[in-house]
Parts: C-alpha cells; structure tokens; sequence
C-alpha cells in the first residue's frame, strides 16, 4: 500500500523505525519553522503531486489540522494519530482534538483509555513501542526507590515524598531519586531540606543519561493525577525495561501496561498510604518482586515489542487503503 507520515516530530521507536525501512513515506515538518500557510500550500503541493498515496497518517494535532485542509478535493483517507494521552487536554484544546478527530477517516490511539477519554468508539489501539535491549540490568537495591517525572500538575508528587519521608523515618527505604524539571520542583527541595531529609533524596533534574540512572534503582514509582490520568507512560516501560519494580497509580492507562501482582504492583491513586503499603509489600516479599519483574519482560515482549507493533500499522494502512 503506497501510504505517508506526516509528523512535527520525529520522536518514538516505532516510528523512527518506520523511517528507517520506508526513508521515503515519513515526512517530519521542522515545528519551530512551521508556517502555517506556507506549509499548507507545500502540503497540498506535494499530495497532489503523490496521487498514488492513498494513506496519511499524521501524529499530533497540528500536522492533522495542516493535512485536512491541504488535503481537501484531494480523495485521500487521513489516520489521526494524535491520541497519545488520556486526559492532559481540557477545555478548548481537548473540543478542538475531539473536532479533528470526527474529521479523520482513521483513528489510533496508542491506549484504549485515550479512546475512552475522547470517546471514540472505533478506533485502533496501537502501544509505544520500546527495545529494550537498550536497557542494562539494574544492580540498584529495592530500597533505592525512583521517579522519573516532571515538577508539573500533571504529577502527583506530593503522594510520591509523603510516602517515601515516611519508609525512610521507619528506615525501609536507603535512598530516594528524581529525574525531571519543573516548576514545582523548588517546594520539594524545600520540603525535603525542611524535613531534614537531604541526605536521602537526589534531584538530577531534567537529564539525557537516564537509562544509566535506573540502574542505581530497584523500584521505579509513577505517580499520577486523578485529574490528569495517565496515558502509556515511558516511564514505566523503561523502569521495565531495567528490571525495576514497577509501582504505579491505577489511573488511565496504566492497568494496560500492569497487572497488579503480576508485572507490577499498582496503588490507589493519590493515596500516599496505599503507595507505602505497596512498597512495604515489595520489600518484605522478595520472590514476588522477583516473578514481577521477570513477568514484565515478558510483557515488554508481547505488548511493546516495536517489530510487531510495527506490522500492526502496516496492517493499518492496508485495511485504511481498501
């Protein structure tokens, strides 16, 4: 099937390596350089002078509104991709998604919990993909705990630090770390040097060698909003990916990733109590750590694996062009 992506970006493994096999049908628009008629009119430009595309695909919001009016009088059938979270968009951001989506033709979400927050009814459900081949092993204790997460409204880190300042004062926990900038990380520091916790907490701020900071951990905590949610968190799959426990808020889609007790263990969210619980629960009970962690490679394997993920698109494509 003769199809094209169309991005503002070119993160994500799968679609980097839908680039690499088809170096010609992924074409990524430069976002701080991206003028609305100027792209338009190279848009309409190009599709016109591509009648055997019968596919586009575009991943966020932007590129979908620049193709749907490049490509209009031009027969051509628009996947929306742009569904990669499950409630960050409010308001007026979220009715203008909700309109470009009822004007596409196809739609995939990388969750079903997206599709629910946008209440899409028939749609694709196509996972981020991850290799985790890339990953060392851990060698971090399970009393190491870490988040990897933004200071932003998005997150809930004010259940992350009740419960960890509460495992260090009963002495379960040795050491506590943070990857990620925002603006609320300011009041955390505060917190924790007002705690006199200092010498338990490090804040490594936004940072590129984060594959080698997870091997200094053996838990990875994600905690989320209830008003936010949770969509498929990279987070968690690379915590997985390292071979820390996973322990997570039950928001979003997060139970499409864990399985609580099975890969993973999640908590209640927002509930700092729960979270502690969860986390005594994994460190008093080591062959259960154990089976979860090993279990989450295998869900790795056959949920995020990036080569069948890859061919479901393509399958995509194919059913979208009949």
């Amino acid at each position: 099937v003769e199809f094209q992506v169309i991005s503002l970006s070119s993160e994500g493994l799968l679609y980097t390596k839908l680039a690499e096999l088809f170096p010609d049908r992924v074409l990524v628009i430069d976002r701080m350089k991206s003028h609305f008629i100027r792209t338009v009119s190279a848009l309409r430009e190009f599709i016109r002078s591509h009648p055997e595309d019968k596919v586009y695909h575009a991943m966020d919001s932007l590129s979908i509104l620049f193709l749907l009016i490049a490509s209009c009088f031009f027969r051509k059938r628009i996947i929306n991709g742009a569904i990669r979270h499950a409630g960050v968009e409010k308001s007026w951001a979220y009715l203008i998604d909700v309109l470009l989506l009822q004007m596409s033709s196809v739609i995939i979400a990388n969750s079903f919990a997206g599709l629910k927050y946008y209440h899409v009814r028939k749609g694709y459900v196509l996972y981020n993909a991850i290799d985790p081949t890339r990953f060392e092993r851990t060698k971090g204790s399970p009393a190491s705990i870490v988040m990897v997460a933004n200071f932003s409204d998005y997150k809930d880190h004010k259940t992350f630090f009740t419960a960890t300042a509460g495992l260090i004062r009963e002495g379960r926990i040795i050491s506590v770390g943070l990857v990620g900038d925002g603006k609320h990380q300011r009041q955390w520091k505060e917190f924790v040097r007002n705690e006199q916790l200092e010498p338990y907490y490090r804040f490594y701020g936004h940072n590129s060698r984060v594959e080698q900071i997870l091997t200094e951990y053996g838990t990875g905590v994600l905690c989320s909003t209830k008003q936010y949610r949770e969509g498929i968190s990279n987070s968690i799959l690379e915590y997985m990916s390292t071979g820390l426990l996973v322990v997570a808020s039950d928001i979003g889609a997060t139970c499409e990733i864990i399985q609580s007790g099975y890969n993973g263990l999640l908590f209640e969210a927002e509930n700092p109590a729960d979270l502690k619980d969860k986390l005594t629960f994994a460190l008093d009970n080591p062959e259960s750590r154990h089976n979860m962690t090993s279990n989450a490679y295998v869900t790795l394997h056959e949920k995020f694996n990036y080569t069948a993920n890859l061919n479901k698109l393509l399958n995509i494509y194919r059913e979208s062009a009949e």
